[in-house]
């Protein structure tokens, strides 16, 4: 697979959609990252070969079930995929968390907290995701997400250099017994929590403006058009 992805790379390197190209080798999974032109849109591919311990397939099927299982977990997946983007903390190859192990922090909070799934505005839940993640101890805790109707998957404790920064331990629900740790490359962590709480108490300010201002709250579409939010973060919640 290797030698098949130096060829896709050489072969794509005279396309004139192609911004970058850039192999990852030593990935626990070889793949090609792409950057295509600002004339596609910028758009980002990632290219890999399945092998017996490629789970892209079966990524696909369990991430469909956890969408038909939580009605509210892809709107916060959308949202909390933008925040980490604008905040480049979305790559893991740089240390950022990746979108898969974003949605299992938002699928074990809810297994976690059952009632609160479908029955709490989409606002709300994610302030109340940002406030529990910006807080939680992923020094002395794991993430441990459970496969739809399973049992909770058992706490594991993930070993650790003790002279590196902690790494935080999310356990990819389609490995047995917790032997990947989805979140082995995020060392960012602690400024993906600095922006969840950067973001939690810009949505918890008081804010003047007309659009969300308690004594004048409308769904004029044109109370936003013309009194603009001047927060970005409500901004972006807004739209």
């Amino acid at each position: 697979p290797l030698t098949i992805l130096e060829h896709i790379v050489r072969a794509s390197e005279s396309k004139p959609w192609l911004k970058n190209g850039k192999i990852f080798k030593t990935a626990t999974m070889p793949l090609i990252k792409l950057e295509c032109t600002e004339e596609m849109n910028l758009t980002k591919v990632d290219i890999t070969f399945k092998d017996e311990r490629h789970k892209g397939l079966e990524c696909v099927h369990l991430v469909k079930q956890y969408l038909s299982e939580y009605s509210t977990l892809e709107p916060l997946l959308l949202l909390f995929k933008y925040l980490l983007k604008i905040g480049g903390l979305n790559d893991p190859f740089y240390g950022g968390l990746s979108s898969y192990g974003m949605l299992l922090l938002i699928v074990s909070y809810f297994q976690h907290s059952p009632e609160k799934e479908g029955n709490t505005a989409i606002g709300e839940l994610f302030l109340q995701l940002l406030e529990y993640y910006s807080a939680f101890d992923f020094k002395s805790k794991n993430v441990n997400p459970q496969m739809p109707g399973k049992g909770i998957v058992n706490s594991l404790v993930f070993q650790q250099n003790k002279d590196l920064e902690p790494l935080p331990v999310i356990v990819d629900p389609l490995i047995p017994f917790g032997k990947n740790n989805v979140s082995k490359s995020t060392y960012k962590i602690g400024l993906i929590q600095d922006l969840f709480n950067i973001a939690r108490n810009s949505l918890s300010a008081d804010c003047t403006c007309k659009l969300h201002s308690k004594n004048e709250i409308s769904e004029d579409k044109s109370v936003s058009e013309s009194f603009p939010c001047s927060n970005r973060y409500h901004s972006l919640l807004s739209n």
